[in-house]
């Protein structure tokens, strides 16, 4: 057997090594300052916060399917006001996690996206996305947005305080057609401003929005509750704890306000909203009238 020289084996070895450090390094570990977009194409993690400074683009976008980010407890910080999370106009494409025509791939917190100018977390054209376990706050957008796309899971997420006085948007939005996702076990509170009146907790705020499933979330002092605009079909939304909405404040500082926990524009019949627990609604019946309507 021919043996090759020592030096080949030497330059060989160095440049396997080589391979493995970068493979290791590249995006596996986020923290500090970020300037520009930082694509992930393998599994990642935040080892610290992270501020930012990314200017009419996301923060962090997903650039590659079936890896996952995990924020082990950290934030991700924008570049919107503390208090509005606006800081002027909204910035569509300023968001903090972006997950564009992706599949099969997880954000899993604990961890907070806030004070972004757009959305805090965006799911775009993308399915099988889990976003599990995400604190998103004072974003001047929706705190968790899903458009286009299916089949994705948001679940157990908190979304406070985020919305705009000119948009729909609120705590989770579900448009542009998007189908088949699960929202569960999320809890939503804060979210919206009373002058629009089309803020929300959860929105589901385009037609073709269908075959949703949002059950076990708790929807509590949002301008409104939950909401279903003209046009979504064969929606199923139960079990979910809808009161407050809006908070007793704006109700009486605003009394032209017009939220309620839970607003279905949508035809009759077209999607299922039962079981919930919810004081004022408009064409859906909370559970305790439906209660009250039970023989003695």
């Amino acid at each position: 057997m021919t043996r090759k020289p020592l030096w080949i084996v030497i330059v060989t070895l160095c440049a396997a090594l080589a391979s493995v450090s970068v493979r290791l390094a590249y995006a596996a570990q986020l923290g500090g300052t970020i300037t520009i977009t930082r694509v992930l194409t393998e599994d990642s993690e935040l080892m610290s916060d992270v501020t930012c400074a990314v200017t009419g683009a996301p923060c962090i976008a997903f650039g590659a399917s079936g890896i996952s980010l995990k924020l082990n407890g950290f934030s991700i910080t924008g570049q919107g006001d503390a208090a509005t999370g606006c800081a002027g106009a909204a910035v569509g494409t300023e968001v903090g996690i972006d997950v564009n025509n992706q599949q099969g791939v997880i954000v899993q917190g604990p961890g907070v996206i806030q004070r972004f100018r757009g959305h805090g977390v965006r799911l775009l054209n993308s399915t099988r996305v889990l976003v599990l376990l995400v604190t998103a706050s004072t974003n001047c957008l929706s705190g968790l947005f899903v458009t286009g796309g299916s089949d994705n899971n948001l679940e157990a997420n908190i979304s406070v305080r985020n919305g705009n006085e000119t948009s729909p948007c609120g705590g989770i939005c579900l448009a542009g057609a998007t189908r088949g996702n699960r929202v569960r076990a999320n809890w939503l509170s804060g979210n919206g401003y009373a002058a629009p009146g089309n803020n929300f907790g959860i929105g589901l705020v385009a037609p073709g929005t269908n075959l949703n499933i949002i059950t076990d979330n708790v929807a509590v002092g949002n301008t409104n509750g939950i909401v279903l605009v003209p046009g979504v079909e064969g929606n199923i939304i139960v079990s979910n704890l809808v009161v407050g909405n809006p908070p007793i404040q704006v109700s009486v500082n605003n009394p032209g306000t017009a939220g309620v926990d839970i607003r279905n524009q949508a035809a009759p019949g077209s999607n299922t909203v039962q079981g919930n627990v919810c004081v004022t609604s408009v064409n859906a019946i909370c559970s305790s009238a439906e209660a009250s309507r039970l023989p003695r």
